[in-house]
């Protein structure tokens, strides 16, 4: 049954990031996992804010399906780490509460991938309750309403000393709202939803979102233009495509304020962008040309959530068929440094043609997205 295929799978994976995380009491890494592997040399890099909690989450859904103490353990030994990148120095206060970008150290943060890191404490406090974990998610969220979004929309990187943030828009910031969307529903405090989904919705929907359900990804807003081709040094091209394919959960975002303002719009702009994801799907199951190979996790666990709410099994077929191509990214041979994980795009950004590079982005999402298709999770990960 495909369902086995699609557990054993992520079980594979679950495996890899655990015996890929740093697990030294004596490393200032300890809760870090491989962030991307070069298979034929072994050059590697640790994870970082935002790596680290897409692989906590998908672990906690590991543990939900199988009840194994080692996946909620490495959980945890993340989330520890995550801790270690929030400021919480009141003498900074617009850096108070943001999850600094790799390490303690670190001087910046994107706020869409701090806020990932928010989002995956936020899921372990609803495994297992503690309120350092929710009084944690809530200094950032407050953060984040206070300054991240304070010209309307977030901003793309800021900086906790003097120097300007970097003020440019960007698409991936379609899926922020998916976090306010589980903050709301865990603490019952619906504002939420009007300080910071609808906010970002509306602008998404308004700037990023084409009718065709195409998207821009980089808005200049001091010119009132998008990137171009041309402009790739600054943004590049690769980069702008893998994004045009891997929606950063705009989808999940789309939908939540949907069922938190019952407003039809916000369904109508996930439909839109989902469908033209379904039409442009390869026949491998895959999407993009070159294909994405992060995008077939991502959507296929928002075609499952377009399929719970609607009903309609087109969703849910596309969402198969992305996760049958997830098993063919997967790195099945002995080495436990490699076995599990899932190859994503190279520097050339051709994984069809060069299968070089073990990449977390891809991997962490296809194991949250296999457990969906398996069936059987129904926790609060990457969902509406």
């Amino acid at each position: 049954m495909a369902n086995e295929r699609f557990l054993e799978a992520a079980i594979r994976v679950a495996d890899w990031c655990v015996t890929n995380q740093v697990t030294r009491r004596d490393s200032g890494d300890r809760g870090r996992f491989v962030r991307w592997l070069r298979v034929a040399d072994g050059a590697s890099r640790l994870s970082t804010n935002w790596t680290t909690g897409t692989t906590l989450i998908g672990l906690l859904a590991a543990h939900e399906r199988t009840n194994d103490e080692k996946y909620l353990e490495s959980a945890r030994l993340a989330a520890g780490y995550l801790k270690s990148l929030q400021v919480l120095d009141t003498r900074t206060p617009h850096a108070f509460g943001v999850f600094r970008e790799e390490t303690p150290q670190t001087g910046q943060a994107h706020p869409r991938d701090a806020l990932t890191a928010a989002w995956a404490l936020l899921a372990l406090h609803q495994v297992e309750p503690d309120q350092e974990l929710l009084d944690r998610a809530l200094i950032f969220a407050d953060w984040f309403t206070k300054f991240a979004l304070r010209t309307g929309y977030p901003a793309w990187t800021m900086y906790c000393d003097d120097r300007p943030w970097y003020e440019i828009h960007g698409s991936f910031h379609g899926g922020s709202p998916a976090f306010f969307h589980d903050l709301a529903r865990v603490t019952g405090d619906a504002s939420w939803i009007e300080r910071a989904s609808v906010p970002i919705c509306d602008y998404y929907i308004d700037r990023f979102l084409k009718e065709d359900g195409g998207l821009e990804i980089v808005y200049l807003p001091e010119e009132d233009r998008f990137a171009t081709d041309e402009e790739h040094w600054t943004y590049p091209v690769i980069w702008q495509h893998m994004h045009k394919y891997n929606d950063d959960f705009a989808i999940t975002a789309l939908v939540g304020t949907y069922l938190d303002t019952k407003d039809g719009k916000y369904l109508e702009a996930a439909r839109r962008l989902a469908g033209r994801l379904m039409r442009e799907q390869n026949d491998d199951g895959s999407y993009g040309r070159p294909m994405v190979a992060s995008a077939s996790g991502v959507v296929a666990m928002e075609l499952v959530d377009l399929h719970r709410v609607t009903g309609d099994d087109a969703w849910l077929a596309s969402a198969t068929r992305a996760g049958e191509h997830l098993l063919t990214l997967q790195e099945t041979g002995d080495d436990p440094a490699c076995t599990g994980a899932i190859y994503g795009m190279d520097a050339d950004g051709d994984i069809n043609a060069h299968r070089t590079t073990l990449v977390l982005r891809a991997t962490s999402y296809a194991l949250t997205a296999l457990l969906k298709l398996d069936g059987a999770v129904t926790g609060p990960f990457f969902t509406a």
